[in-house]
């Protein structure tokens, strides 16, 4: 507020970024979340400068999706939010699986080769929006995540992630929302109700996402892993090489 009020060179865009910073702390549970909230804000107008050159942010308005949702992102398109891509794979714990993410016209690929050995058995991708505030807007839009994803190469069974933002190292100690579903291809809906809140593969909670957790959620993605959503091992799961092709993600 005292950057916002004290007559500081920061430039519309970086105003812009602050103030939805702050419009986004009324909505978070607690003080920890609404710290990094601010600070996430922070190192990016930081790293801006205060000479304005923050062409790179601007306000986002949600997009109508192709199954008549508002859109997360069409990755075949590029249409949709701003999104920063990474993988977090078992290597955090000593495992050995790897992985990696690109583009391509047919969408986002995801593909690597996951593996028990070292005591791992996980590979995920995540995709965190630029703007937390439209982001945020969309997720309170619907009750549901639709997806068109398609396995073609190696295990099938995956889950989908909506991760809470934290100040845990490496960014793994907030709480993600899974649910399994079957990659062989096709539009996925899994409803926020289905959602089962995990950390470090342990179950944590209550089934199901509530509404005030939502403008917590800093990050979606997609996760293959020896263990289900609600911390079994999973009967499907197969270890070796896999490809998942990533076209859109919206909100129903």
């Amino acid at each position: 507020r005292e950057l916002l009020a004290g007559g500081f060179d920061l430039g519309a865009h970086a105003r812009a970024m602050l103030e939805d910073a702050l419009r986004e702390c009324r909505s978070l549970p607690d003080a920890n979340s609404r710290a990094w909230a601010l600070r996430r804000s922070l190192d990016v107008v930081g790293r801006g400068g205060a000479s304005g050159a923050f062409a790179a942010y601007d306000r986002q308005s949600p997009a109508k999706g192709d199954g008549g949702g508002i859109l997360l992102h069409d990755f075949r398109s590029n249409a949709g939010l701003r999104l920063t891509s990474s993988v977090v794979n078992d290597t955090v714990m000593g495992g050995r699986s790897q992985s990696q993410v690109r583009s391509t016209a047919e969408g986002s690929v995801f593909e690597g080769e996951v593996t028990r050995r070292g005591g791992g058995g996980f590979a995920s991708v995540r995709f965190e929006p630029s703007d937390p505030g439209a982001f945020a807007e969309a997720l309170r839009a619907g009750s549901a995540l639709v997806f068109n994803v398609r396995c073609t190469r190696g295990c099938a069974a995956w889950k989908v992630s909506l991760i809470e933002r934290s100040g845990g190292f490496f960014g793994g100690g907030g709480t993600q929302w899974q649910s399994d579903f079957n990659a062989s291809g096709g539009q996925v809906r899994v409803p926020y109700s289905a959602l089962q809140p995990t950390r470090y593969g342990k179950v944590v909670g209550a089934l199901g996402l509530p509404a005030g957790s939502l403008g917590n959620i800093s990050s979606f993605g997609f996760m293959l892993s020896f263990l289900t959503a609600d911390g079994k091992d999973s009967r499907e799961f197969q270890e070796g090489p896999f490809v998942l092709t990533i076209m859109s993600v919206e909100v129903c």
